[in-house]
């Protein structure tokens, strides 16, 4: 298996798990969370870009070009942001994301988001 295959397949499970992520997201209300203004339309408007992108860059790794592997490092970093943002929350005792659904989806995104980070990087190096 070369590098942009491994990539590939972490990166889609990964997207997977991020969208995921963001239904979840919706259920627990997270633009209250962050004062995101919209409210749910706004939340949802803003994840077209978002998701578009991270299909493209899907599409840039199995197509092997450098802006691929660009918005793979990306969504990657997302991850270990959503990750490490809603755990710090649960810590600080908020309700949000206190789910073994929405846990599982988190440790999920935390678990492929570190390859795929790594990955991303040994590509654009």
């Amino acid at each position: 298996m070369t590098l942009t295959d491994a990539l590939f397949w972490v990166f889609l499970a990964n997207a997977i798990a991020l969208v995921l992520h963001e239904m979840d997201a919706v259920h627990w209300q997270e633009w209250e969370m962050f004062g995101l203004p919209g409210h749910e339309p706004g939340f949802l408007s803003l994840h077209i870009p978002l998701l578009a992108m991270m299909l493209l860059g899907l599409v840039g790794v199995a197509d092997g070009i450098w802006w691929g592997l660009a918005i793979g490092l990306a969504v990657g970093l997302c991850g270990l942001f959503a990750f490490g943002i809603h755990t710090y929350q649960l810590r600080r005792g908020m309700p949000v994301f206190n789910t073994s659904p929405s846990r599982l989806i988190l440790w999920a995104t935390l678990l492929l988001s570190i390859p795929q980070v790594v990955l991303s990087l040994i590509g654009l190096v």
